[in-house]
């Protein structure tokens, strides 16, 4: 069974801030015409959204 718990860290300053960078991301990115995020950001978040999908499946075709 995958650990949802995890795939966004929250050891350091940088992982806090990515992840509220990803909780403002959807209304910063619709409504905020100065809203940005850095690539590594970004592909840092990417590669997390991925693991948390790919889990979230699996617990939807096996829980």
């Amino acid at each position: 069974m995958p650990a949802v718990v995890g795939i966004f860290p929250m050891k350091t300053p940088e992982d806090r801030e990515r992840f509220s960078d990803l909780d403002y991301a959807y209304i910063g990115a619709r409504y905020d015409r100065h809203y940005s995020i850095s690539r590594e950001d970004l592909e840092i978040l990417a590669r997390s959204v991925r693991e948390l999908v790919d889990d979230a499946g699996f617990l939807h075709n096996h829980g």
